[in-house]
């Protein structure tokens, strides 16, 4: 089965690398520093409504 793109689920992933580059700076890669998060109002304030886990993957919480 292939892997799910995590910014187009509708879409398999071809392993193009856009969701590893940093969202304020697409020539650089993200190092989770969450500057896009934090400086981002809306952001600030959204909810998680469900979280998904792989069943097959032993390292999901």
């Amino acid at each position: 089965m292939t892997q799910k793109c995590v910014l187009d689920f509708e879409s398999s992933c071809n392993s193009c690398g856009e969701c590893k580059l940093c969202d304020l700076d697409k020539e650089v890669e993200c190092i989770n520093c969450m500057k896009c998060v934090l400086d981002d109002k809306e952001s600030r304030f959204m909810t998680i409504d469900e979280i998904k886990n792989d069943p097959k993957k032993k390292d999901d919480i």
